[in-house]
């Protein structure tokens, strides 16, 4: 009796992907929620330059979301400024203004300290 060998490569990386955009999708969420925490503390007086903004009227905080990009296999978390219509559309110049000119990065300092602290890694390793 002959061994055969079957090749399942395709049934193998579509599987893999979907699995991946699965823990992707997680990971697009955790962030998201993170970022959404971070930038919870009420005002009325503003954040120090640096620091994460502070909640004035929640419109930053309701604009904060996740969004697939299948084409790239990635997942990117969103802020106000993709929509300046009806979207937070100074997000941009918290996140990107330096500190020294008033900044208060949000999405890039989340990010930084969920990768620092494993949570990132914890969250696309978990089943």
């Amino acid at each position: 009796m002959a061994n055969q060998t079957n090749w399942y490569g395709q049934k193998v990386m579509a599987n893999v992907r979907k699995i991946s955009l699965r823990k992707l999708r997680r990971v697009g969420r955790l962030v998201a929620n993170k970022v959404k925490q971070n930038i919870a503390v009420p005002g009325p007086a503003p954040s120090k330059p640096g620091e994460y903004p502070h909640k004035q009227t929640g419109n930053l905080q309701a604009h904060i979301d996740y969004r697939m990009n299948l084409a790239e296999e990635a997942v990117e978390v969103i802020s106000g400024a993709v929509d300046p219509e009806t979207g937070a559309p100074y997000s941009i110049y918290l996140e990107l203004k330096s500190e020294s000119r008033g900044g208060r990065p949000y999405l890039t300092r989340t990010l930084k300290e969920m990768t620092e602290s494993g949570e990132i890694q914890a969250a696309f390793d978990k089943a």
